[in-house]
């Protein structure tokens, strides 16, 4: 795991469309399309991290406390920061 003390990580992402833009519609999910009168992409990658919150955030976190760290709050936040 690489958030246990000692270990490094290194992230770099090739599809900087998943990376949140108020610029652009965030990507639709398999099965959870965008809403078709969407028009404030930030409160579309809200959402987007929200589901995210649900889709992974007990898969993320249950390993995690299991080697004595904290749960993520946020799946998104975690991903995207400067130590995921």
């Amino acid at each position: 795991m690489a958030g246990k003390p000692g270990l490094r990580h290194v992230q770099a992402s090739h599809q900087p469309v998943g990376l949140p833009s108020p610029h652009r519609l965030p990507p639709g999910r398999r099965g959870q399309p965008l809403p078709p009168d969407a028009t404030d992409n930030l409160a579309l990658w809200d959402g987007g991290a929200r589901m995210a919150d649900t889709m992974f955030g007990e898969t993320l976190s249950t390993p995690r406390t299991a080697a004595g760290m904290a749960p993520v709050d946020s799946v998104r936040d975690h991903a995207f920061t400067a130590h995921p």
